[in-house]
């Protein structure tokens, strides 16, 4: 079995791989961007439950 017996991948073909390889990955990229950019502008919703006042009067202020 020589060189000259030897087949290889189409050009074509091997160039559809490539191309294929190529947009796969950078949707996956822009995917993971998309996600990471997303966690970090992301706001939190505070949500105030209950709440309670409470009033000291010492007098040392004046104002009682």
């Amino acid at each position: 079995m020589g060189v000259e017996d030897r087949r290889g991948v189409s050009p074509v073909i091997a160039t559809i791989i490539i191309v294929a390889i190529a947009i796969v990955m950078s949707l996956a990229v822009a995917y993971w961007m998309l996600g990471l950019g997303g966690a970090f502008t992301r706001y939190e919703k505070l949500e105030f439950v209950s709440a309670y006042v409470t009033v000291e009067k010492n007098g040392t202020d004046g104002n009682s």
